[in-house]
């Protein structure tokens, strides 16, 4: 799961043998991403649950990021306003998603993650007033089919049950957001994204910590080093694999790389059945293949919300 998009100021490369390589990128992004639960689930089997696998993980990436940051300094300051919300939108959702693996059903976490498709549509058209197509129509209606027959399909209201759902459902609401401000047109340079990413996770992490039960915010005595290590490791990997997303984001269109990093949810929900021993019915899959066809016909839509101001993106230190 990434936190950012590539600003649009730059055109696409036509080299073929690029594209490949991007898009072969893209999609082993996808695939690290749908197993991220695997380590965080393991910390929690280590008595560091609840917010510490968000902590850890967002501590060591400002930790590898910061100093590289600070080099342009004069940037940051004047990219404040930017960054902090980016941090809050981006950095919140992934800090919502990784405690929600924690709170609910893995399948539950990342295909609820994945309405983002339904979200930027909403938001798209609320905002900027776009024409409503049979595409936007056949988004909204696949990305809450799916949500409705993963939450209870024949059992009244679709509604989220539990703090780990709610989480879920507003991770992907915040990325819908964060997305669609940075396709506007970012000021900030990827490293400053980075960075605000990290911080604003860790500052929601410590905002859900009165909806997390007690016994989970408690650090075990003594503490154990390896699923802190674990935690560090899990950072170090995903930078280079979100600096990969980034980089192939300015040689693909938009749409493509949306698409392939839909290898999250064919990768979760896969390893959240043979490893978590978590049921994959009909209702999972029929869940997931209405999520993706919501981002399928995203895709084929592919409208630019506010091209006027896609200029701005270029003043940025890149």
């Amino acid at each position: 799961m990434p936190w950012f998009q590539q600003s649009h100021d730059q055109q696409p490369l036509t080299s073929d043998s690029r594209t490949l390589t991007a898009s072969i990128g893209v999609a082993v992004s996808g695939v690290l991403w749908g197993v991220f639960w695997m380590p965080v689930r393991y910390m929690e089997s280590q008595s560091l649950g609840g917010p510490w696998p968000s902590i850890v993980f967002f501590g060591a990436t400002i930790l590898m990021v910061l100093p590289i940051a600070l080099m342009s300094w004069r940037s940051l300051i004047r990219n404040t306003l930017e960054i902090v919300i980016i941090g809050l939108l981006c950095g919140g959702a992934f800090a919502l998603y990784i405690v929600s693996l924690l709170l609910t059903d893995v399948v539950k976490a990342i295909l609820m993650f994945y309405l983002t498709p339904a979200w930027s549509t909403l938001g798209v058209w609320l905002l900027y007033r776009t024409r409503v197509t049979w595409s936007r129509i056949a988004v909204l209606v696949c990305g809450f089919g799916g949500l409705w027959v993963i939450l209870g399909a024949g059992s009244g209201i679709p509604w989220p049950t539990g703090a780990g759902d709610w989480m879920a459902l507003v991770s992907g609401i915040c990325w819908a957001g964060g997305s669609m401000y940075l396709y506007r047109g970012a000021r900030s340079s990827h490293t400053e994204q980075l960075l605000a990413f990290s911080l604003g996770g860790l500052v929601l992490t410590g905002a859900v910590l009165p909806l997390l039960p007690t016994d989970s915010i408690a650090l075990p005595q003594p503490v154990d080093w390896q699923p802190l290590m674990v935690g560090v490791l899990l950072a170090v990997v995903m930078l280079p694999a979100n600096w990969l997303v980034l980089w192939a984001a300015g040689r693909l269109e938009p749409a493509r790389v949306g698409i392939l990093l839909m290898m999250e949810v064919v990768v979760g929900v896969i390893t959240a059945a043979i490893f978590a021993g978590e049921p994959f019915t009909w209702r999972e899959g029929l869940g997931a293949g209405l999520i993706v066809a919501a981002g399928l016909f995203e895709v084929a839509q592919q409208t630019t919300p506010a091209p006027s101001s896609n200029h701005l993106a270029g003043s940025g230190e890149r």
